[in-house]
């Protein structure tokens, strides 16, 4: 019985030691877990940071192409103006604000300026095509053949700023009879 007794006690403590080597074991898995959890969050957040900035060149980059694309158009759009816009057309005002652009000026007759604004119709993409909005006569003064004070605008498509970011919404059910 005492042989029988030492057995057990000697196998409960070899029982006790394989026990708290296995909880030693687990216990230091469990840190380089943490570790390794803490190094992917740090990770995770540098490439979020990363995506945000990389998100903001893009936006800059969309920006200065759509900023390009209207000098371009005004560029055109000027010089069409220098060579085509008739003698018998004063621009004294040349306004742009956002899409839409705004001359003012003296002609001879609405007329010509019609004609004038017609003439712009082929340069660029209108959204809504130059057209004579407001004219009135105005006294003539001595050897002057400018009779006519006339307000003229058109608006165009112009680039977005920036993208529109894709929105995946989910579609909703379709009803079924």
């Amino acid at each position: 019985m005492a042989l029988s007794a030492v057995g057990g006690g000697f196998a409960a403590a070899w029982d006790v030691n394989e026990a708290q080597t296995a909880l030693t074991q687990q216990q230091a898995l469990l840190l380089d877990l943490k570790v390794q959890l803490s190094l992917l969050q740090q990770k995770n957040l540098q490439l979020q940071n990363d995506q945000s900035q990389r998100q903001k060149v893009q936006e800059s980059f969309h920006k200065m192409n759509a900023l390009r694309q209207r000098g371009q158009d005004l560029l055109a759009l000027h010089k069409d103006l220098a060579l085509r816009w008739p003698a018998g057309v004063q621009i004294q005002e040349l306004r742009l604000e956002g899409p839409v652009w705004r001359l003012q000026g003296q002609a001879e007759s609405g007329l010509s300026v019609q004609q004038a604004l017609q003439g712009l119709t082929g340069i660029l993409a209108w959204q809504q095509s130059p057209a004579l909005m407001a004219f009135e006569a105005i006294p003539q003064a001595k050897g002057s053949t400018l009779n006519l004070r006339y307000v003229a605008q058109a608006r165009w498509h112009w680039p977005e700023w920036s993208p529109k970011p894709e929105v995946n919404r989910p579609t909703p059910p379709v009803a079924r009879e």
